[in-house]
């Protein structure tokens, strides 16, 4: 790799290869979490091709890698704090970008930016989800509530410390 690096530690270039190694290992899993959100859109949609258990496990997978690349991810900000001379909380990939020349500065940008871009698009699907999930809860509530005529509540205790049923009793439960 050509590049200059304005940090004075020797060990920058190390680090600096460690960084990239991280961002793509990060990339990867944006990339992997937005194929889950896609399925889950899918399977809360009209159809799915991947069966529930299937994004459950994938879910699960997502999760691991998360935590441990979080971990990695405070590892390498102690790294870079001390190539760069600042304290953990000041350190930042831009921070980074900005101490480095060349190719190692275009080489982190590019993945900055393809980090930053992958965010925005799964920020946005949350979203998405949250409204279709929201959007079938409401109707399954309705549903409920047509068949039964009784809302779906949490149980509620009278004054006395009986569980009760909320106002409304069920019909269905009601003895004739």
């Amino acid at each position: 790799m050509n590049a200059t690096s304005r940090a004075s530690d020797p060990n920058t270039p190390r680090i600096v290869g460690i960084c990239v190694s991280h961002l793509d290992r990060e990339v990867s899993l944006f990339k992997k979490f937005i194929e889950v959100s896609e399925s889950i859109q899918n399977l809360v949609g009209i159809h799915s091709e991947t069966p529930a258990p299937a994004i459950e496990k994938l879910t699960q997978s997502l999760k691991a890698e998360a935590d441990s690349v979080s971990a990695s991810r405070a590892k390498l900000q102690t790294d870079l704090a001390n190539c760069l001379g600042l304290r953990n909380s000041q350190v930042s990939v831009k921070k980074l970008i900005d101490s480095l020349d060349g190719e190692l500065a275009q080489m982190i940008a590019e993945r900055r930016a393809q980090l930053l871009d992958m965010e925005s698009q799964i920020r946005q699907m949350n979203r998405t989800n949250t409204l279709i999930l929201q959007q079938s809860l409401d109707l399954y509530e309705r549903i409920v509530v047509g068949l039964t005529g009784q809302e779906i509540s949490a149980p509620t205790y009278s004054a006395s410390g009986q569980l009760g049923t909320a106002d409304g009793a069920n019909l269905l439960q009601t003895d004739c």
